[in-house]
């Protein structure tokens, strides 16, 4: 499906099969995600802050809860937990736990060679604010027990 910019704000999505969506520049504030297939969808420049989430399924997994960071870098940047409290993140194409970030983060030389260029320091900007946000989480869901 090609929904190249959109205007789906605040829209009912709960339980769309978006798989391999064209979601690129789609407006989606506010929408409600949750129990969507998003796996393979393409959601670069999509405009995402608001959207609900919980629930929504990426590379298979159910999401508990997740964020999303537009402008970091060239990409859209989700980390985001699934049932079980496993981490992800999800850089541009790249959906990966954060432990195979951790172990291979310069996984795109073609794109972001590790050279120390603005565009690959975005990119590791982008990667700590994710891991920030899962240390801020579990912070917060630690003051609650």
């Amino acid at each position: 499906d090609d929904l190249r910019g959109a205007e789906l704000r605040g829209d009912d999505l709960r339980g769309a099969y978006l798989s391999g969506a064209y979601l690129r520049g789609a407006y989606l504030r506010g929408a409600d995600l949750s129990g969507a297939y998003l796996r393979g969808a393409y959601l670069r420049g999509a405009y995402l802050r608001g959207a609900y989430l919980s629930g929504a399924y990426l590379s298979g997994k159910k999401i508990e809860t997740a964020v999303v960071f537009n402008g970091l870098y060239d990409y859209i940047v989700i980390p985001y937990i699934v049932e079980g409290g496993e981490r992800r993140i999800k850089m541009g194409c790249h959906d990966r736990s954060l432990e195979e970030w951790n172990s291979d983060f310069w996984n795109n030389n073609n794109e972001f060679p590790n050279d120390g260029s603005l565009k690959s320091n975005l990119r590791l900007m982008a990667f700590e604010t994710a891991k920030k946000w899962f240390e801020l989480y579990t912070q917060e869901e630690a003051k609650k027990k």
